[in-house]
Formats: C-alpha cells, structure tokens, sequence
C-alpha cells in the first residue's frame, strides 16, 4: 500500500493519491492524467487526505467542480443555506453541521441524534429552528436534494 508506505516514511506529510481511467491507447494517457489531476484537486477540496481516489469515485462532486459558471453554483449554495450560515456565525450555533448529518442519515433523527451525540429532543428542537429560519420543509425530497447539494457546494468552494 503505497499510502501506508509514504505514511510510515513521512509521517507529517499528507497526500492524495489520483488515478486515472485505463488507457488503451498512447492518446488515452494525456486524458487519464488529467482525470488523475483534477482527482487530486477535488479530494483536496474535500479533505479525503489518505485516499486514493478516481473522479468516477467522486460521481457528483466531479461534475459540479467542473462546472461552467462557478459564480452560479455559488449563488445557488448561498440561496439554500446563507441565513443558516450567518445565523451559525452571529449565534455560534451547528445548525449547518446538524442539517449535513441529518441529510446524511437520511434525515434519519434516531440515527442522526446518536452520531451526534444529542437527545433525540435536542435534535428535534435544531430541526425545527433550522426549517423556521430558512422556511424549508425538511420532509420535502426535493428540497433536501437541494440542501445536499448545496452543501456539497459548499464543501468544494472550502479552500
């Protein structure tokens, strides 16, 4: 294992390792690097340090890092989740960590309550200040489809 090679060596250094798509071909090479190279990029946006990873592992993190207008995604982000990230800011409130997990469990409050360590109540109080203050119905599929990618958004505009 190459990373645990590396680790042992480098023990303050961490990486992310690419790999490109097969090539077939001496033409295929220059593609499969470049694919290897945004790889690379994407899981350093998303902090997979450690991982070896391809950019048809990171599916839809892929395709929105390479979108056309970048400026656009953004907007989209900040129109999904901007008064919970002010309000995180100004009151030191998780309510965006909160509503990444519970989106994460499936909006599963059991299962997002004991990941996060919270009384099933605690969390039902975060969920119900999170839909108040941005108007969104979290039991909607389509709005939790856009909360998610917004955060996911999010997540690759982090530097």
């Amino acid at each position: 294992n190459i990373q645990a090679k590396i680790k042992d060596k480098y023990p303050k250094i961490t990486t992310v390792i690419g790999i490109g798509s097969i090539c077939l071909t001496p033409e295929d090479f220059k593609k499969s690097f470049l694919s290897a190279k945004k790889a690379v990029e994407i899981g350093i946006n998303l902090k997979r340090f450690g991982q070896v990873i391809s950019l048809e592992q990171l599916g839809s993190h892929a395709v929105l890092f390479n979108a056309a207008n970048i400026q656009e995604l953004y907007d989209f982000a900040s129109q999904q989740l901007g008064v919970l990230l002010e309000y995180d800011q100004k009151y030191n409130t998780q309510y965006i960590l909160t509503l990444e997990e519970l989106l994460n469990q499936r909006c599963n409050v059991s299962s997002t309550a004991n990941v996060m360590n919270l009384s099933i109540s605690g969390l039902k109080y975060r969920i119900n200040n999170i839909e108040n203050l941005t108007g969104k119905d979290l039991k909607d599929s389509q709005t939790c489809f856009n909360l998610q990618l917004a955060l996911m958004i999010l997540r690759l505009a982090e530097k």
